[in-house]
């Protein structure tokens, strides 16, 4: 199976032709005091473009206030003016479990979008968790779209209690912060594509992927800062590509795959996380090619690995290929392949620097004489 979807996939949401669509604008109410729930009057923006067939509703600068769910249709995309387009949940606002979602109810929408536009929660003034953004649906595309100060997710797309048909999400360079749960979580949602994605200061994973979340492609971000995991790939998540991303500084392990089988991990810069680089518990079948790993365990000293491979439970990690990859530690140690539960993985064409032994291997590894053991750091 193809890792990469093909161009025409991509260009399908950059090139969304809403160009010759009928075209409302909404203007933000000005009031010294929110009290307008103005997710009302855009709503019923979306709901007429919707019924004459589909189109754009524009929002124009400044901040619109609500007290309730913005709800986007099929056919229709909602358009702000950058960040200078703000949407802001008003305090102690009761009953909403996201400020922006795709259809209502167990509806799914098809072929819509948003783009834009700066989200705020408000967490500090809340006093229930609520998400920034739900997707459900397929061919549904965010671009430009800045989520933050949620007291859940900032992000969710699909979803965690039931697999349904969301599908063929695309979102491009985007922003995801200052969430009090993960930055994006990606539940039972196949052929999804987070493209340039900044995913930082979120209290939980910055990506966090579970269920049949099968065929999904991280590529070009920046996973920095979260209080937890860069990005998971978690139990049963099929041919997940995670490419040319930056992992720094987040608590526990720059990339964590527990029961994720047949991925691809290439080219991806790990920098100052918290335990490991790479964690990989129970899976099997993925390949590791051309990261570069230094200096993963800043939160410990001389004990961790900059790529640590282990079973999980009786699920062993097994078959797994690392060809061509770079390990440099100050504090911690190369690479580890743990005892009964790590045999049959492919070790190839590393460099190791480091301070401390530069690895340990165990089980019926394959360990080739072209892995190059580099200088002691000083």
């Amino acid at each position: 199976m193809s890792r990469i979807f093909s161009l025409g996939f991509l260009l399908f949401f950059t090139s969304v032709a809403f160009a010759r669509s009928p075209l409302v604008v909404v203007k933000a109410v000005k009031e010294e005091t929110p009290t307008t729930d103005q997710a009302i009057l855009i709503n019923q923006a979306l709901t007429t473009v919707s019924e004459s067939g589909g189109g754009i509703v524009q929002l124009r600068g400044g901040t619109f206030h609500i007290s309730s769910s913005i709800v986007i249709p099929s056919n229709v995309l909602l358009r702000g003016k950058g960040n200078g387009t703000k949407i802001r949940l008003m305090d102690g606002s009761t009953g909403v479990t996201e400020l922006v979602r795709f259809g209502s109810g167990d509806d799914l929408v098809a072929r819509a979008g948003l783009e834009d536009i700066l989200i705020n929660s408000n967490f500090e003034n809340q006093t229930q968790a609520i998400d920034g953004v739900l997707v459900k649906g397929e061919f549904i595309t965010l671009r430009r779209v800045h989520v933050r100060n949620s007291n859940g997710d900032g992000l969710v797309i699909g979803s965690a209690s039931t697999v349904d048909t969301t599908s063929t999400v695309a979102v491009l360079d985007s922003v995801s912060q200052d969430n009090q749960g993960d930055g994006v979580t990606v539940a039972n949602a196949q052929r999804v594509q987070l493209v340039a994605l900044v995913s930082r200061r979120n209290t939980g994973d910055g990506v966090e992927l579970s269920g049949v979340a099968d065929n999904t492609i991280v590529a070009n971000g920046r996973i920095n800062n979260n209080g937890a995991n860069g990005i998971v790939l978690g139990t049963g998540v099929l041919y997940a590509s995670v490419t040319d991303n930056k992992m720094a500084n987040n608590a526990l392990a720059g990339l964590l795959l527990t029961g994720s089988d047949f991925g691809r991990i290439d080219n991806n810069y790990f920098i100052r996380n918290g335990n490991n680089g790479m964690l990989v518990q129970g899976s099997v079948n993925n390949r590791f090619g051309g990261n570069k790993l230094f200096n993963n365990s800043k939160s410990q000293r001389h004990g961790y690995y900059e790529v640590r491979i282990e079973a999980a439970g009786d699920n062993q990690s097994f078959a797994n290929v690392f060809i061509g990859n770079e390990f440099f530690s100050k504090r911690g140690k190369g690479l580890l392949l743990e005892a009964d539960g790590t045999d049959n993985s492919q070790i190839t064409r590393n460099i190791y620097q480091a301070t401390h032994p530069l690895f340990d291997l165990v089980g019926s590894n394959s360990f080739t004489a072209d892995n190059f053991e580099g200088v002691e750091l000083n």
